[in-house]
């Protein structure tokens, strides 16, 4: 047990060094590398993000060391105090400094941050390098666990050791250039341009200079501490540990010589792997030596803690891991690619006005939106223009945030919002920023992308141009993506949608919650609320997933939360009705799983209707099959209609309005102009895919991916092929149904899928742990934090309705 603590001790300080070492490393050369302004704010872009993720290893190692090893992590800090509160302030000033010059603009103020930066770095390059180069060599430790190291020696080959001598200045130098040149690889392998050149070879100066010290430094450590190697050579382990340095060290030779900067990157986090791998299986079982006799030394299994409490920490690493996996692949993910200086789209005001909705003259030079078309490949100014901030607009420009082009992104809000939930905001469960996030924020480090909110009124394919509202010339484009998603649908009965609103964007969710919320506020003060059937009468017309959820959650907010609240009459009384034309709710579930769905909504005081087309909905109400039903509760979720893109282009759309296109989502006869999402017409199997969210993320991904490829010159990929991932619905608070990979199920398990899928697909960190304590909040107390009336200007048809004449003393009583 002790081993194996010992093995995670060892793999977190490894893990740190490779991963923060090449932000450390990459300050240390930020002034050789950076030579201008422009090539310094690159660096301090590409390490922001890693410096922050990075700490956590170094985190986790110290937890791991005061965990498994009290009493030996408790003599080494006590000794090494000064050396590691410097560390500490060293990271704490390398952050500061990091925040600060990329959010100041003042560009003295800019040096200063930048030289704090660079100053930090080599503090903690040198002070790592002395912590483990005092490990390594030993400690004055007596027999009484307690040891005091001199900063300073005589520096002589023999002698008293302190935290300077010749050895540990010698490993600190060794070990700073090691950080040096990785961070110098890092840099070559992140940026482009300048700082790239400049970069690699920065980097193969440092790994020549590394690789020929490493016999040296390894000389210098057999004469201070010769059993070192004895463990090394004497277990098989150690063995594989010095391969991987020297196979490490072969990548980096082959690297720096053929200018594959991959290469030369990886094969340093090897080296640096290997070495520091080899070197721990070495010390074993020492934790710490000391230099004063061998019996004062403090080893791993007796400076450890109790066999029962290493168990018990042992429960927490199924949960490390996972955070791992989901780290290197956020790293992998956000973080990949080369960074440079991507030219951003100038938007110059109009001179008639000053404010910016007023209008925007683009300057752009035709030159500038030029692509070589017999070589297909990208120049700088490859354009991409992505119409709506959906999840497939989305997708397609996170897609191409490795790409060298210029991606414009426009939607109407400044907003990206996820739709599935639209219907717990119209019911209280949600607030809009629990569900909603800024296109700005998300995109905010992609460089190569401009965010504009605006509204697309057409699209001249024949000269490449995109025609926007409010902006003066219209916008040239190489290549245009079409997102815009689908609106509502009242089947050519457009005299309905101010009787029926619908649930499409995060207004229509507010005025939904309005409405919801005004017509119990409204009962409570009318005399005689049962004489108003209307008030409490609702009806939710469409009996899809929308439909049903809505239908799930306003019960529920009826009968267990407001339930209480009112002292005039019960919420609880209300007349919930689900309408669906056809024969039964939820046909694109299997029939078994509908009928679950059914018994539920029943169950929860749904009245479920089925084969009742909408003959007429008016201020009285609608009428289903002849029959009237008097409410001023009518919410549309039966039906959507594709947006104008397929006018716009001239080309065929399907009966609802969706684009037809090819297999790779292209339009016809334009390969440069694709269709994404709910406005796109895909026919698989003779049938249209649906308009999920799943589609379109794919279909953005796959558009994304064929573009960048396109312009490498890369072959076609494969037509696009739509991975089906099932489908989910929840009825109430415990209930949800699932279909997906030949499974069915419906219940608490299918619930708990269901809030886990629906987490993962919201975009911000935040947003899912605020999306998280609501629910966690509401299954608990059934209470509903978002019960808000933002307008508080009544409907009119409620302002006008007649009220009883004795009023004032009904509501006094």
């Amino acid at each position: 047990m002790v081993e194996l603590w010992y093995a995670i001790l060892v793999f977190m300080l490894g893990l740190y060094v490779v991963l923060d070492g090449m932000a450390i490393g990459a300050g240390v050369v930020h002034f050789v590398v950076g030579k201008s302004d422009d090539d310094r704010r690159l660096i301090m872009k590409a390490i922001g993000p890693f410096w922050l993720w990075n700490e956590v290893w170094l985190v986790a190692a110290g937890a791991v060391a005061i965990l498994a090893f009290p009493a030996a992590t408790g003599v080494a800090f006590s000794g090494l105090y000064m050396a590691l509160m410097m560390l500490l302030w060293g990271l704490i000033g390398r952050g500061i400094a990091i925040e600060f010059a990329d959010h100041i603009k003042d560009r003295l103020w800019q040096s200063f941050w930048n030289t704090a930066f660079a100053a930090c770095s080599v503090l903690l390059a040198g002070i790592v390098g002395l912590v483990l180069g005092n490990i390594v060599r030993g400690v004055p430790l007596g027999p009484d666990g307690r040891f005091i190291l001199p900063l300073f020696t005589d520096f002589g080959v023999r002698g008293e050791v302190g935290i300077l001598d010749w050895y540990t200045i010698s490993f600190a130098a060794f070990l700073f250039t090691c950080l040096a040149a990785h961070g110098a690889s890092f840099l070559a392998l992140r940026t482009e341009g300048a700082v790239n050149i400049r970069a690699q070879s920065i980097a193969k100066l440092l790994w020549w200079a590394v690789l020929s010290s490493l016999p040296v430094i390894s000389v210098m450590t057999w004469y201070v501490r010769p059993e070192l190697f004895e463990g090394i050579t004497s277990r098989p382990l150690a063995w594989a540990f010095v391969i991987a340095t020297l196979c490490g060290a072969w990548s980096i030779i082959a690297g720096v010589q053929g200018k594959v900067e991959a290469k030369t990157f990886l094969g340093g986090c090897v080296f640096l792997l290997g070495f520091m791998g080899s070197a721990a299986i070495g010390v074993f079982p020492v934790f710490l030596k000391s230099t004063l006799g061998e019996g004062n030394s403090i080893l791993v299994f007796g400076g450890g803690a109790s066999e029962y409490g290493l168990k018990i920490g042992l429960l927490w690493w199924p949960v490390a891991l996972a955070i791992t996996v989901v780290h290197v692949r956020f790293l992998i993910r956000n973080f990949g690619g080369k960074l440079g200086t991507t030219p951003g789209l100038q938007l110059h005001a109009k001179s008639s006005g000053s404010h910016l909705t007023e209008g925007y003259d683009i300057h752009v030079s035709s030159e500038e939106l030029t692509m070589d078309s017999d070589s297909m490949t990208a120049t700088p100014r490859t354009r991409v223009i992505i119409v709506g901030g959906g999840f497939g607009g989305l997708a397609a420009a996170r897609a191409l945030r490795k790409a060298p082009v210029q991606v414009i992104l426009i939607d109407k809000t400044n907003h990206h919002v996820f739709q599935p939930l639209l219907y717990q905001v119209a019911t209280s469960v949600l607030s809009p920023e629990n569900i909603a996030a800024p296109i700005r924020h998300v995109l905010r480090k992609q460089t190569n992308t401009t965010v504009v909110q605006a509204t697309v009124i057409g699209v001249d394919t024949g000269k490449k141009l995109c025609f926007v509202e409010g902006i003066l010339q219209p916008l040239p484009y190489d290549f245009l993506i079409l997102a815009t998603g689908v609106q509502h649908s009242y089947f050519g009965h457009e005299e309905y949608a101010p009787f029926a609103p619908g649930l499409k964007t995060l207004a229509d969710a507010v005025q939904l919650r309005n409405k919801i919320l005004s017509a119990f506020e409204v009962c409570e003060r009318t005399s005689e609320p049962d004489d108003h059937l209307e008030l409490l009468t609702f009806i939710i017309v469409g009996g899809g997933a929308t439909g049903v959820e809505l239908a799930g959650a306003i019960a529920e907010l009826a009968h267990q939360t407001l339930t209480a609240e009112f002292r005039r009459f019960d919420p609880a009384s209300l007349k919930l009705i689900l309408v669906e034309a056809g024969p039964r709710i939820l046909p694109s579930f299997d029939e078994s799983l509908a009928a679950a769905a059914t018994a539920k909504l029943t169950k929860l005081g749904v009245e479920v209707r089925t084969g009742a087309p909408v003959e007429k909905v008016d201020a009285e109400g609608i009428i289903l099959r002849g029959e009237r039903i008097r409410t001023q509760n009518v919410f549309w979720a039966a039906g959507v209609k594709g947006s104008p893109a397929a006018r716009w282009l001239g080309v065929e759309a399907d009966r609802v309005g969706r684009v037809k296109v090819h297999a790779d989502c292209s339009v016809p006869s334009h390969p440069e102009v694709f269709v994404v999402g709910d406005t796109a017409c895909l026919e698989v199997g003779g049938k249209p895919l649906p308009g999920v969210a799943q589609v379109a993320i794919q279909q953005g991904r796959y558009v994304g991916r064929l573009i960048a490829g396109r312009l490498k010159g890369k072959p076609a990929p494969p037509a696009f092929k739509y991975f089906d991932k099932g489908n989910l619905a929840t009825v109430g608070r415990n209930f949800a149904i699932m279909q997906a990979f030949g499974i069915r199920s419906a219940g608490l398990f299918a619930k708990l899928i269901w809030a886990f899928v629906h987490i993962q697909f919201l975009v911000l960190t935040s947003s899912r742990i605020g999306t998280l304590f609501r629910w966690s909040w509401k299954l608990l107390t059934r209470q509903r934090l978002a019960r808000l009336i933002i307008d508080p200007e009544l409907p009119k048809e409620v302002r006008t309705q007649p009220m009883p004449e004795r009023e004032p003393e009904a509501i006094a009583r």
